[in-house]
């Protein structure tokens, strides 16, 4: 609750600024691996049909942090900073955890990974550093990437808003506390987004 209350209220103090800052972060400094993006985007697009911001500003600040962050993960990758991956402790586990899957995805997809793994949760934070530290092309991962960022972004996009809509048909019901129902709805349904990640990562 306190998390969520944060949130909105970053939200609402900085606008849009706070989802560039999130899906920049997510894959520049694989913050993405315990603090995904998506449930700052869906409170961003909550907000902004309740008229704080305009849902294009947050359309914009999704797509340029994500393609910017991923550049910066690919650098990462690229100067050695694929050992940043190996940690130590609980954060080695994790990584190890997501690893599996990513170079699953590179494996069987090729440069297409870069594009497909864009998408999918934990391994989109992974997989510019991976792809960095191989021997493709930036040319070929932006390419690739942006294709990721812009389905990424437009699902996410979406998502938000048919929350929103929905959150606009019962907002009567919970009056003033609508600030912080919003933000907890957004992590709510991020959980259960992850939780069938975990499920499918698995039964693989």
């Amino acid at each position: 609750m306190e998390i969520s209350s944060q949130l909105t209220e970053y939200l609402l103090t900085l606008g849009p600024w706070v989802v560039f800052f999130m899906t920049f972060a997510e894959t520049a400094f694989i913050v993405g691996l315990v603090l995904p993006a998506e449930p700052t985007i869906i409170a961003a697009c909550l907000l902004s049909v309740e008229g704080h911001f305009g849902l294009g500003s947050v359309v914009v600040a999704t797509v340029a942090g994500g393609a910017l962050g991923d550049t910066c993960g690919f650098w990462l990758g690229r100067t050695g900073g694929r050992r940043l991956l190996e940690g130590t402790g609980r954060f080695r586990e994790m990584v190890r955890r997501h690893q599996v899957r990513t170079n699953g995805l590179i494996e069987r997809y090729s440069v297409f990974a870069v594009t497909v793994g864009r998408v999918i949760s934990f391994v989109r934070t992974l997989m510019p550093v991976i792809v960095g530290s191989s021997e493709l092309s930036y040319r070929r991962f932006l390419v690739y990437d942006l294709l990721g960022v812009a389905l990424w972004a437009t699902v996410s996009i979406l998502l938000g808003v048919g929350v929103a809509v929905g959150w606009q048909m019962v907002g009567d019901v919970f009056g003033v506390w609508w600030p912080a129902t919003l933000a907890v709805t957004a992590l709510a349904l991020w959980g259960l987004l992850a939780r069938r990640f975990r499920h499918r990562r698995k039964t693989d």
